[in-house]
């Protein structure tokens, strides 16, 4: 019952309430508080509580919480939005204990337009857990594609412990975000290309295999350039052989012509001796046919030195048609060669993936099965 005085009554009023109202002084400060539990510390005790399991220090890294008493060799409880698979033993007839492991899955989707390929690549995971995180070093075969993996467990598996951070759902969506980023940032595909035939292999195509698929383009375009080296040498012979035509058709006249000279000049030469030889008296007349012999034999020389000039000009041509069938050989060789698949110069390309062409399918706790003696038994 409490008295109440109002301004705007005449006299105070009783009133009674059905909830207990306390005036005592607040907030409680920090020394308060001390000094109220002080006294009460001894009475709380943390045994059979386990303590959080600290994060492992990683860009991935689950937080800790703490874990849920299970009897040992139970099914550890997990909690609320924790996708749980089982992989079956490969024997029925033994024993078998699960021990577990982070499952990730994904699809990664990668294209090039210049090279008009594109490929999906599926990315498995399986990672230990430990009491002190996850081992990502580690990564385990996966037994099975995760659409094939059981929902439960064998009848009478037992388990080893699960650390209080694989119970709490929450850090599997995290772990899914990570795990898209880190595929964005590290997840590549190689792609190979060959400049010479301007020709892409297919995006994750062995290098062995391009070269294979090669043979047939690199053959083409090898008779497409030797077609052309042998177009640019053909035109090259048929200038030399023009100009050899002529020069032979020269050398012929020259020949005639100092043929014909040297008969002249023999002719005049000897009409002169036979003169000597009758007596003839020297007049004029013998020493102006003395000098026409002795033109005529002059002439007769430069029409050899000229029969000669011209024979060198052939054999010159001679020599400049071997040497263009000599490097046409030589060039078809170094042609052949370089077009050989073996030998032709790839070069290598990193494809990496949009972040829209990541799809994380799967984040699962993934139980795996031992024997006795610590095997795998999947």
């Amino acid at each position: 019952m409490f008295l109440m005085n109002n301004v705007h009554e005449d006299s105070p009023v009783l009133f009674h309430v059905r909830w207990v109202m306390s005036y005592l002084t607040g907030p409680l400060t920090r020394t308060q508080i001390k000094s109220l539990m002080d006294p009460e510390r001894g009475g709380f005790s943390t045994a059979g509580v386990k303590q959080p399991v600290a994060a492992p220090d990683n860009p991935m890294a689950m937080p800790g919480v703490a874990e849920v008493e299970t009897p040992k060799g139970s099914r550890p409880v997990v909690g609320a939005g924790v996708v749980e698979k089982f992989a079956a033993p490969a024997s029925s007839d033994r024993e078998v204990t699960y021990r577990p492991t982070l499952l990730r899955v994904a699809t990664v989707h990668f294209s090039s337009t210049k090279a008009g390929s594109d490929v999906s690549r599926t990315v498995r995971f399986v990672n230990p857990i430990t009491p002190e995180g996850i081992t990502w070093d580690t990564n385990l075969p996966p037994p099975l594609k995760p659409e094939l993996l059981g929902n439960e467990p064998e009848a009478a598996a037992g388990f080893d412990p699960l650390p209080g951070f694989a119970m709490n759902g929450a850090n599997y969506k995290q772990v899914e975000k990570d795990f898209a980023e880190w595929l964005y940032r590290n997840e590549r595909a190689e792609l190979f290309s060959c400049p010479a035939l301007k020709a892409w292999s297919n995006i994750g195509e062995l290098e062995a295999d391009f070269r294979q698929r090669l043979n047939l383009q690199a053959r083409e375009a090898r008779d497409a350039a030797l077609d052309k080296l042998k177009d640019a040498a053909a035109k090259k012979i048929a200038a030399v052989e023009s100009k050899l035509q002529t020069a032979e058709g020269q050398l012929a006249k020259e020949k005639a012509q100092a043929q014909s000279a040297q008969l002249n000049a023999g002719a005049s030469v000897l009409g002169g001796i036979l003169g000597a030889v009758f007596g003839r008296k020297a007049g004029l007349g013998s020493i102006t046919r003395g000098a026409s012999a002795f033109g005529k034999a002059t002439s007769a020389y430069q029409q050899h030195q000229d029969v000669n000039v011209v024979q060198g000009k052939i054999d010159a041509l001679g020599q400049d048609l071997e040497a263009i069938k000599a490097e046409l050989e030589e060039e078809s060789n170094k042609l052949a060669a370089s077009y050989d698949p073996a030998a032709l110069t790839l070069e290598s390309d990193s494809v990496k993936p949009a972040k829209t062409d990541i799809k994380v399918e799967s984040i699962a706790l993934l139980w795996l099965p031992y024997d006795a003696d610590g095997a795998k038994a999947w």
